[in-house]
């Protein structure tokens, strides 16, 4: 009996290549993926790396939307204190412009509208995360700065700037805050005017005065109310938002597990086909080296 180099050139090429195919059904068991390199399948693998960029730029969507529907939480939530801090003024300045009240009843009375501002002074100038709520973009410092002891009034130190943020593909972006002048300094609403006004005609004023100032403390109040619905319509947005957005995770992860999963049941077969042919291939190669090297000379 004769071998021929060519056949055993022949076996050892056909050994590499059942150990390569076994090599690589079992990185395909660990891995859990079809394709683990360009060369096992370059078309699904481009696909893959797109649906990668997707996957990822679509997390860095979802975590704005989480952190800027908390920061409008925090916001909605203050002005809603707000909001019940402005209806108290009010009916304490109704309560105030009784006739039947005595001066010393009006005085106490002054002195809540005044722990009010206070109050509402220091929800204007809240923070989250480092940042003040309503500053516009200057959110480093308070925006709201109460005057001396001796002087009443309360300025705006913020800007009027407004941040949007991106939250979805095609350039869909949200603002991300409302400046504290457009809240509470609005020309003729202005939140602490018209609560310094309340104190001062309450202390000072006469029943007209006090009415008159209970007036501009509705208006304020009604202000404040309308602009708050900004973080009710901004915060369902974000919800819907959301939702697309964690729906887009699901449809992308099924369709890469499409492109680049391996099937457990065939990569173990492929496992199993590949070993046996390698285990063949070596009991044959074994047997062949039994022969006398004679056997091999032309």
């Amino acid at each position: 009996m004769r071998i021929s180099p060519n056949s055993t050139n022949e076996m050892l090429l056909a050994l590499a290549q059942a150990s390569e195919r076994e090599q690589g059904a079992i990185e395909r068991l660990a891995s859990g993926r079809r394709v683990n390199s360009p060369s096992d399948d370059p078309a699904s693998m481009a696909l893959a790396i797109e649906n990668q960029a997707r996957a990822t730029q679509t997390d860095e969507f979802l975590f704005s939307v989480q952190s800027l529907r908390a920061l409008l939480s925090t916001a909605d939530s203050t002005i809603n204190s707000v909001v019940i801090n402005l209806e108290r003024a009010v009916a304490l300045g109704v309560q105030g412009a009784n006739g039947t009240q005595a001066q010393s009843q009006r005085d106490a009375i002054a002195q809540e509208v005044r722990g009010i501002r206070d109050r509402v002074l220091s929800l204007a100038n809240v923070s989250f995360r480092g940042s003040y709520v309503f500053a516009g973009t200057a959110s480093s410092a308070p925006p709201f700065v109460a005057a001396d002891q001796d002087q009443a009034g309360v300025h705006y130190a913020g800007n009027s700037g407004v941040n949007r943020i991106a939250i979805g593909e095609g350039g869909m972006s949200i603002a991300t805050n409302m400046p504290g002048d457009q809240l509470f300094s609005a020309p003729g609403s202005d939140v602490f005017a018209a609560l310094d006004e309340l104190v001062n005609a309450l202390e000072n004023g006469t029943n007209s005065e006090v009415s008159d100032a209970a007036s501009h403390a509705r208006k304020a109040l009604d202000h404040v109310s309308a602009k708050r619905v900004f973080f009710g319509n901004a915060l369902k947005q974000l919800e819907n938002d959301e939702f697309t957005l964690k729906r887009s995770q699901l449809d992308i992860a099924s369709e890469m597990k499409t492109l680049i999963a391996a099937d457990p049941a065939q990569t173990i077969s492929e496992l199993v086909d590949a070993r046996t042919a390698r285990e063949t291939l070596l009991t044959a190669m074994g047997k062949a080296g039994k022969n006398s090297l004679l056997d091999y000379l032309p």
